[in-house]
């Protein structure tokens, strides 16, 4: 089945900066993405291709550069240093492949029974989980190729990852506490821990859970604060926010519908990507914008004024892009939220109450209007659903009504 992806684009008039979505690509590689990353600067995206490493332009989404790969096996994860001169993986049977973008080449591998791994940011360390002896987190100095911290886990699968900064790591991982009433209940423990000291800072979670433990961890951009993901407390997957200063929970997604994925953008905005092609974007001051995507993998880069989206599934992909609109802190000017679903369903949202009657036109870039109606008897309201069927393509939709005009341009992507 075709793959379908609808975005619309929003204009907001606010007395802030406002990101909206463009959409820069959208395209479908001849093998499977399994992992990819940006580079640090936001110009480059990493892929994770078979069993090598691809290079690949941001804003042409074209491969230009494969790394020598020397018999490495497989790439089962993907994790790239703040620096950006370093790519540790590992290939799914338990080993290690360090590669350097440098060079762009595989420059060091070591089995040790590896599961999840990540790397310092200062590209000194390597944090992994192994199952040699048992189950351990082990942190590996990268130049001296030695252990310098080993430590017992009472369950898996083992989650970590390094902050921004390196100067701490979440640790997260469930498992099993006897009931006196008899069996064992499964819980799940996330810990904060100081990088350098290798000391336990305070632990975020130590509650009843699922067995599956934490699915992804996610600092913001300056280290306030850590979003986890996982099914505590419900079977639906859950993201959590911490405050790192008190470790309080800020936020928590819906316990009643599952959030898939979650990611800070580089201006800490947050994204969530929810069941049923709901993608949700959270300025920092708490407003929320929603899109319809087919996508559910989900990575960001960029920097604070321009950054990044990549969403795909397997050989379809689309990166989109923040646009900034400054608006005058004084302005009142009226603005309009557009929100066309799969169903063909259009959803308009003004910033100002409407007062009938409404005339509604959509048109295409060159003027030809593909959508004309008047609405003489809505009642006074601020949302509206009309049905409208249109193809592939960039429209502007005007919506004139007895007292404002709003107009807004939108896409429609297939």
């Amino acid at each position: 089945m075709k793959k379908l992806m609808l975005i619309v684009l929003l204009l907001m008039a606010s007395s802030s900066l406002f990101s909206q979505l463009e959409v820069v690509w959208q395209k479908t590689f001849p093998e499977y993405i399994n992992f990819a990353k940006f580079s640090p600067d936001g110009k480059y995206i990493y892929c994770a291709v078979g069993t090598t490493i691809k290079k690949m332009d941001a804003l042409s989404g074209e491969y230009i550069s494969s790394f020598k790969n020397d018999n490495v096996s497989g790439i089962y994860d993907l994790k790239l240093s703040n620096l950006g001169n370093m790519i540790v993986t590992h290939n799914g049977g338990g080993g290690i492949n360090l590669w350097d973008t440098r060079s762009e080449s595989c420059i060091f591998s070591l089995f040790y029974d590896v599961r999840n791994i990540d790397i310092s940011p200062n590209e000194k360390y390597l944090i992994f989980s192994t199952s040699r002896p048992m189950l351990n987190v082990v942190i590996w100095d990268i130049e001296k190729k030695s252990v310098v911290y080993q430590r017992d886990i009472p369950g898996y699968p083992i989650k970590m990852k390094y902050s921004n900064d390196g100067q701490m790591f979440a640790l997260g991982y469930p498992y099993q506490k006897w009931n006196p009433n008899g069996g064992y209940d499964n819980y799940v423990k996330l810990e904060l821990w100081d990088a350098e000291k290798l000391q336990l800072i305070r632990v975020l979670q130590d509650t009843l859970g699922s067995t599956s433990g934490y699915y992804g961890f996610d600092f913001s951009t300056k280290d306030q604060y850590l979003a986890i993901l996982g099914s505590v407390y419900s079977i639906n997957l859950i993201t959590y926010i911490y405050n790192i200063s008190n470790g309080d929970v800020i936020e928590m997604t819906d316990k009643s519908k599952s959030n898939y994925n979650f990611r800070f953008t580089k201006n800490d905005t947050k994204i969530y990507y929810y069941g049923k092609k709901q993608l949700e974007l959270q300025k920092q001051t708490g407003e929320k914008y929603f899109y319809t995507v087919s996508d559910k993998t989900m990575e960001t880069g960029g920097n604070e004024n321009q950054w990044y989206v990549l969403m795909g599934f397997e050989k379809g992909f689309t990166l989109l892009k923040s646009s900034i609109t400054s608006v005058n802190d004084e302005s009142d000017v009226p603005y309009l939220i557009v929100n066309y679903s799969l169903d063909g369903i259009i959803r308009l949202k003004c910033s100002y109450e409407v007062e009938p009657p409404l005339e509604l036109t959509i048109c295409d870039l060159e003027g030809k209007i593909i959508y004309n109606s008047n609405e003489a008897d809505l009642n006074s309201t601020k949302e509206m659903n009309f049905k409208v069927s249109l193809p592939n393509g960039t429209y502007i939709i005007k919506a004139k009504t007895r007292n404002r005009i709003y107009t807004q341009k939108f896409q429609v992507l297939r």
